[in-house]
């Protein structure tokens, strides 16, 4: 989430087995609920009736009802320039199965709470960035987890306790509303 301040930072997704590869440079746009005007209307199981609304945006729909697929073809055909899924249970985000060659466009489940965190904003104007973007936390977790918590000498135990030691760093400057740039400086 890039954008407003109050809830920027990284947060978990899963991609989807449809699609287009996520790729570092990512996707970025401005979220627009959909709503496809029918039973909960935020589930994109139909054509959605904001298409003015999500074009060239970035559509957020919640999980249930119909296929992944399904959803993010309804957005892309609205002129979707990505998706993002909202989980509708807690916990982490899943990954999305699928197949359907004509979907152009990248999308990824969030969990409730994220989902949840972005609808309370959207009155404010929520920007985020569909993409790849585990590689530094990666590396900096074998730093941390090879080099400095293990004195030189790496471990896999010691990646691991590395690796989440890192995230729950990242987890408090995200609380803390320390803007996207500085948890990026944490993590480098």
């Amino acid at each position: 989430i890039n954008s407003p301040v109050t809830i920027a930072g990284d947060y978990a997704a899963a991609s989807a087995a449809f699609g287009p590869p996520l790729t570092a440079a990512g996707v970025t746009g401005n979220v627009i609920l959909g709503d496809d005007g029918a039973g909960t209307t935020s589930d994109a199981c139909t054509a959605l009736v904001n298409a003015e609304e999500i074009s060239g945006n970035i559509a957020l729909v919640d999980r249930g009802a119909c296929a992944f697929t399904i959803k993010v073809k309804n957005a892309q055909n609205a002129g979707a320039i990505g998706v993002v899924v909202a989980n509708n249970v807690a916990g982490p985000p899943a990954g999305m199965g699928g197949a359907d060659a004509t979907i152009t466009i990248p999308s990824v489940m969030i969990s409730l709470s994220t989902g949840n965190l972005i609808k309370g904003e959207l009155g404010n104007g929520v920007n985020v960035t569909i993409g790849e973007g585990m590689e530094m936390q990666a590396i900096a977790a074998c730093v941390i987890g090879g080099v400095l918590l293990g004195g030189g000498k790496g471990s896999v135990l010691n990646v691991i306790f590395g690796a989440f030691t890192l995230q729950a760093i990242v987890n408090l400057l995200n609380q803390l509303g320390l803007p996207k740039p500085y948890t990026d400086a944490v993590q480098g």
